[in-house]
């Protein structure tokens, strides 16, 4: 159970958003995000280009753990010229 707002391929992209915009918001002094138990997540590539464009839009980065070989993260990070 990954808890409270987690950004899931089920939620659907306005979900997740509405999610990441109240997680980021209820912080202050980071720099970037990292995925966590989020294997599947970084594997679907219309879940990570939403999340990835959105981090841009605030100048973020994203770190993505790798724990799945199947990731896209890096790729579309790169394609849109995130900081990963």
């Amino acid at each position: 159970n990954p808890g409270p707002d987690a950004l899931l391929i089920d939620n659907g992209t306005t979900e997740n958003v509405r999610r990441l915009d109240k997680n980021l918001t209820a912080f202050t002094g980071f720099i970037g995000i990292n995925n966590h138990m989020g294997s599947a997540f970084t594997a679907d590539r219309t879940a990570v280009t939403q999340v990835v464009q959105d981090l841009k839009t605030r100048g973020l980065w994203f770190l993505d753990s790798k724990t799945d070989a199947r990731s896209v993260a890096a790729r579309v990070a790169d394609e849109i010229g995130l900081l990963y």
